[in-house]
């Protein structure tokens, strides 16, 4: 992906055109939706807002304390931020 730039508008109109001519409404969607979660991320990211792996494992293990998951969730808990 090319660096943010330019109004919303444009990127938008850049992504739809990009896409396939045979792009259902809901392919278009979702992939603006992508391309807005990844450009909000490049953009805490760039800003500083980030946390470590051991802040996110610590995170993780208050929220699976106050959801008392299952003991094997933990085990997928730990597939994911390894």
């Amino acid at each position: 992906m090319d660096a943010i730039e330019g109004t919303a508008k444009a990127r938008m109109l850049d992504i739809i055109e990009n896409q396939p001519d045979d792009s259902s409404f809901d392919q278009l969607l979702r992939e603006l939706a992508y391309r807005g979660m990844v450009e909000r991320g490049l953009t805490d990211s760039n800003a500083g807002n980030t946390i470590t792996t051991d802040q996110l494992r610590s995170k993780l293990d208050q929220w699976h304390d106050k959801k008392r998951l299952p003991a094997n969730d933990a085990n997928l808990r730990e597939s994911c931020i390894t």
